[in-house]
C-alpha cells in the first residue's frame, strides 16, 4: 500500500457510523517533551456528524490538553491523500514534506493540569521516505472484519515549527515522531496501542503493536484476545500480524495503582519477540462512540519500553522512554 492510499479518507459523507482519524505524535529528542495532534471526523448515533480537535502536550509531570469541535459541514476529508481540514485546522501533505497548522481550546479530560488551555500549532514534518507500516495484513484493510483499522503513512519523520500553549511558544527542531491514520465503523471495544518510533540504542528501529478484544452478537460473545506485533529493526521487518498469528501472540495490559501496564509478545520464522510498556503520566479522554456513549482512552506519549528481539544471530534489547501507550475502555 502506497501513501497516498494509506492516508486517502474513508468517510465520504454516506456512512451512518463511522469515526476517523490522522494524527501527529512527537518526541524531544532526549527529553521528557511530546506532543501528540489529531484531526477526527465521528459520525455518532443521536448525534449530529462533527469534527473534532485535540491536542495533548507532555512536559514532564505536566501534561496540558485541549479539544473542541465544529460541525461537519465546516470540514473536509480529501480522498486522494492526506488533504484535512477542521474548520481552519488542517494537515496535509505535498511531494516533498507535511504542514500541519491550528488550534484546540478547552479541557477534554481528566489527568491534565486545571484548564480550560489553548494549544496552537504550526508544524512542519519531514518524512524518511520509509513505506507505510500495515498492523494488519492488507487484504484486510477492505474487509469489515475487524471494524477498526490502524496503520501508518510516515512511521518516520523529524518535525520543525512551533508549538504554543497557552500562548507561551516552544520551538521544535528534529523532534521525531510519526503520522499514522485510523478508522472504523466502531470503536474496539477493549484495546491497548502502542508505537516506539525511536528507540534509545537503534535509532533507525521502529515498533507498532496492539492488543484488542471485540464484542459480538450485542456483547453476548467474545472474540480471543489479537495482539499483532509488527518490528523493523536492522533493515528487517518483523510482522507478526495475520489474524491466525495475532491469536496466537501474547498480549496482557492493565491500570493499577495510579500505573498502566502491557506485556506482549510472539515469534515467527526463528525471530521471537518480547516486549513491556509501562507508565504513570497519561491523560485520560473522552471519545465518542459511533454506537452512542463515550469510550475512555488513557493516553501517554511518554511511556516507557523494552523490547526483547531473539533471532538465530543473537539476542537484542531495545529500550525507549518515548513509547506512546494508550488503553481504551468504558
Amino acid at each position: 500500500m502506497d501513501r497516498t492510499r494509506a492516508n486517502a479518507a474513508v468517510y465520504d459523507g454516506s456512512q451512518s457510523r463511522h469515526y476517523e482519524s490522522w494524527f501527529l505524535r512527537g518526541n524531544e529528542p532526549g527529553g521528557e517533551r511530546a506532543f501528540w495532534i489529531r484531526y477526527t471526523n465521528l459520525i455518532a448515533a443521536g448525534a449530529p456528524p462533527m469534527g473534532e480537535r485535540w491536542a495533548v502536550f507532555f512536559d514532564g509531570d505536566l501534561i496540558t490538553a485541549a479539544y473542541d469541535r465544529v460541525p461537519i459541514e465546516r470540514c473536509r476529508f480529501g480522498q486522494r491523500g492526506l488533504d484535512v481540514t477542521i474548520e481552519d485546522a488542517f494537515l496535509r501533505r505535498d511531494a516533498r514534506e507535511g504542514v500541519a497548522r491550528g488550534s484546540a481550546r478547552g479541557t477534554p479530560g481528566e489527568g491534565t493540569d486545571t484548564g480550560p488551555h489553548v494549544i496552537a500549532w504550526d508544524l512542519r514534518y519531514r518524512p524518511r521516505g520509509e513505506a507505510p507500516l500495515l498492523l494488519l495484513e492488507e487484504g484486510r484493510y477492505a474487509n469489515r472484519f475487524p471494524a477498526a483499522k490502524a496503520l501508518v503513512p510516515e512511521p518516520k519523520v523529524h518535525f520543525e515549527g512551533v508549538l504554543e500553549i497557552d500562548d507561551a511558544p516552544i520551538e521544535l527542531d528534529g523532534w521525531i515522531g510519526s503520522q499514522n491514520h485510523n478508522w472504523g465503523s466502531r470503536h474496539t471495544d477493549r484495546y491497548a496501542w502502542g508505537q516506539v518510533a525511536h528507540f534509545d540504542n537503534a535509532a533507525d528501529s521502529f515498533l507498532e503493536v496492539s492488543c484488542a478484544q471485540l464484542d459480538l452478537a450485542g456483547g453476548r460473545l467474545r472474540t480471543p484476545w489479537l495482539t499483532p506485533i509488527v518490528l523493523r529493526h536492522e533493515g528487517r521487518e518483523y510482522a507478526l500480524r495475520s489474524i491466525a498469528r495475532a491469536v496466537r501472540n501474547d498480549g496482557h495490559y492493565e491500570e493499577r495503582n495510579g500505573e498502566l501496564r502491557w506485556t506482549f509478545g510472539g515469534q515467527i520464522r526463528g525471530a521471537a519477540i518480547r516486549g513491556r510498556m509501562w507508565t504513570r503520566r497519561f491523560v485520560d479522554l473522552p471519545y465518542g462512540n459511533t454506537e452512542g456513549g463515550v469510550k475512555r482512552c488513557l493516553n501517554s506519549k511518554v511511556a516507557q519500553c523494552v523490547v526483547d528481539l531473539s533471532t538465530a544471530s543473537g539476542h537484542t534489547r531495545l529500550t525507549s522512554q518515548n513509547a506512546a501507550f494508550e488503553i481504551l475502555r468504558d
